[in-house]
């Protein structure tokens, strides 16, 4: 941690202290011991608070809302981690895809295949059965409360698709290549995963180009077949140790787990990224 970002960390830690200073909010942090904390600061001086709820499963943070996952419940939260309706849930752990605002999301249960809106007024309601998009979902996220994104995967291999929620059509399918887990999927179809250096982030709509294969002995008249890859230009972001996981910990902001090291804060913005550790703070005693 640098001198200046650890006297920032003072300074937001004594305001925490005092309920009148407001500090701005950045979302939250689900940590490995399944503590979901809130995040406060700005780009480049980030302090994730004392933990406010526990036993978390999985956890996604938008603006202003909180999808929490715990063993046997789905949990609704304000952008302060406030409880604002729970729901009962399927066992296990749970993708969530939470728009930039408005108090509802979605969430996708892998042990049974479901996926569902869920909000503060009503239990969830089913979206589609994930058997229907033929393949294992991944990674979603939701531009909007009527479209979702999925990430799916299934013997030809990945696909990106999207969806109308009115239905559970399906209004699109792009093929993907080379991706590998940990990964996360952005509400414009940009895809970012790990490659064991650091992060590579994949702009949305990759094209496809057409790539005669060798030149090799056919039938004469057999027409050459034609292959067809994605053309993508990849951005890297390095990261001091590997991912193990990243998740949705604000409107703009992603949180990246590292092995064995401090959680990194990794925002977007346009074709710039920017990245920073969040420090944590101890629980009070």
């Amino acid at each position: 941690m640098t001198r200046h970002l650890a006297a920032f960390a003072l300074c937001l830690a004594a305001a925490f202290a005092q309920p009148a200073v407001q500090t701005p909010r950045a979302g939250c942090l689900l940590g490995a011991d399944g503590s979901l904390r809130p995040v406060h600061g700005i780009v480049g001086a980030l302090l994730a608070g004392a933990p406010a709820v526990s036993d978390v499963v999985s956890a996604a943070c938008s603006d202003s809302l909180a999808l929490v996952k715990t063993a046997a419940s789905l949990e609704v939260r304000d952008g302060g981690l406030k409880l604002l309706a729970r729901w009962d849930a399927p066992s296990g752990a749970a993708l969530f895809a939470l728009p930039r605002a408005g108090q509802a999301g979605f969430a996708y249960f892998p042990s049974t295949g479901a996926l569902v809106q869920v909000g503060t007024q009503s239990p969830p309601r089913a979206v589609l059965d994930s058997q229907s998009l033929g393949g294992n979902l991944l990674a979603i996220a939701s531009p909007d409360l009527l479209h979702l994104i999925a990430l799916v995967a299934d013997t030809p291999g990945l696909r990106l698709i999207h969806i109308s929620v009115a239905g559970g059509v399906i209004e699109s399918q792009t093929p993907l290549e080379d991706l590998a887990a940990p990964l996360a999927l952005l509400s414009d179809g940009t895809v970012i995963f790990a490659d064991g250096t650091g992060l590579l982030i994949r702009p949305p709509g990759a094209t496809l180009t057409r790539l005669a294969p060798p030149d090799v002995d056919r039938p004469f008249g057999a027409r050459q077949p034609v292959i067809q890859r994605p053309v993508v230009a990849d951005r890297h972001v390095a990261l001091p140790a590997p991912a193990v996981a990243i998740g949705q910990m604000g409107g703009q902001w992603l949180a990246v787990r590292l092995e064995g090291g401090a959680p990194v804060a990794l925002r977007l913005d346009g074709a710039r990224e920017r990245t920073c550790r969040i420090p944590v703070m101890e629980a009070a005693q």
